[in-house]
């Protein structure tokens, strides 16, 4: 594997588009100095992850996913492919700025305006060096320093989802402990059948990481949004304490184009995930994969658990290579609802499956 391997199918194909305009044919948004615009921001792309920016403007987003949140002043924030993000900006100079999202492998760009009259252009920033994977980035740091032999056991054999952390003080996960979590807790953090084809690498220590902006980014000394800057600005309808805890596993051999749930792709899994009606249920989404994942879940909101005093409301969250990301949920809708990743390409090759709240 290629640690610059960040997406499937990249700039060297793809042409990037805002709202169906090519960066050369350059869409424009007027406005008129001194006012507040909203910016609606929505990843319509089929495989792309986006990094978006307005150079000479901060950015406060206001809402996610369509759901309020207390104001995040920002420079730049990633949007994962179903992802949408209102952001407020006020350009006081009467002047272009140029609404730049580039590609998270750094290939290409979607390029337009802000304007105060048609036809004028800002400069188009230069796009970054495409950054690459290490293992630190993907939870497999202990494999640098020697401590495992492989990517699936140890140099004894043992497993190394034995190598377990704990719960930080105040409920916020550290790493996975079954001793905590108890016999309905969320272990194994593994998919459930080893010796998988389409399972080529098991992470031995997810983590945290919702307070990271992601890979090539914060380092250019910008404010970037995280997960952990989500903050839900509408009331809470749904109780605090989990029924239930549930793991679903994403899973790939990426050298052969397998994408899975747990080890499994769609056709494979024996029966849905089973959700019960109006149970409050912590999942834990546990990525065993070298890439980012946009998670999207049909017919019920999940709040990501980043210690907000509100937890926001998403429908679809980007979960990162070695994370552990949890989510309190409630099913409030009967039937069957699809689970899947958005990368459409993953999704056709088997990461997806039925959820069935019953």
């Amino acid at each position: 594997m290629s640690p610059a391997d960040l997406a499937d199918v990249i700039g060297a194909i793809y042409t990037y588009l805002m709202n169906g305009y090519s960066p050369d044919m350059n869409w424009a948004g007027l406005f008129q100095p001194g006012e507040t615009v909203r910016l609606r921001v929505i990843n319509a792309s089929a495989m792309s992850n986006f990094d978006v920016r307005i150079p000479g403007l901060d950015m406060d987003v206001v809402m996610a996913d369509g759901k309020a949140v207390k104001p995040a002043r920002v420079h730049e924030f990633r949007i994962g492919v179903a992802e949408t993000y209102d952001v407020l900006v006020r350009p006081e100079l009467d002047r272009p700025f140029t609404l730049f999202a580039e590609s998270l492998d750094r290939s290409g760009y979607a390029r337009g305006t802000l304007t105060p009259k048609a036809g004028l252009e800002a400069p188009v920033p230069q796009m970054r060096r495409t950054p690459v994977r290490k293992l630190d980035d993907i939870g497999m740091g202990m494999m640098a320093e020697g401590i495992f032999g492989g990517m699936d056991h140890g140099e004894n054999g043992d497993d190394p989802m034995d190598h377990g952390g704990a719960m930080e003080e105040g409920g916020s996960m550290a790493r996975p402990d079954p001793q905590i979590f108890g016999p309905n807790g969320p272990e194994p953090f593994r998919p459930d059948r080893e010796g998988s084809a389409s399972v080529a690498m098991i992470i031995p220590n997810p983590s945290y990481r919702m307070d990271e902006p992601g890979i090539g980014l914060g380092d250019d000394g910008w404010r970037v949004l995280t997960y952990d800057d989500l903050v839900a600005d509408e009331p809470q309808p749904y109780r605090e304490a989990p029924d239930r805890e549930m793991t679903i596993n994403i899973t790939a051999n990426m050298e052969r184009y397998m994408f899975s749930f747990d080890g499994l792709k769609f056709t494979e899994h024996p029966a849905p995930y089973l959700f019960r009606h109006n149970e409050r249920l912590r999942l834990f989404l546990v990525n065993h994969t070298m890439m980012e994942h946009p998670i999207h879940l049909h017919g019920m909101w999940m709040q990501p658990e980043n210690g907000a005093d509100r937890l926001p409301f998403k429908h679809t969250v980007l979960v990162k290579p070695g994370e552990v990301l949890t989510a309190l949920i409630i099913p409030i809708e009967k039937g069957d609802w699809a689970f899947h990743c958005h990368l459409v390409y993953h999704m056709e090759a088997g990461m997806f499956q039925v959820v069935r709240v019953a």
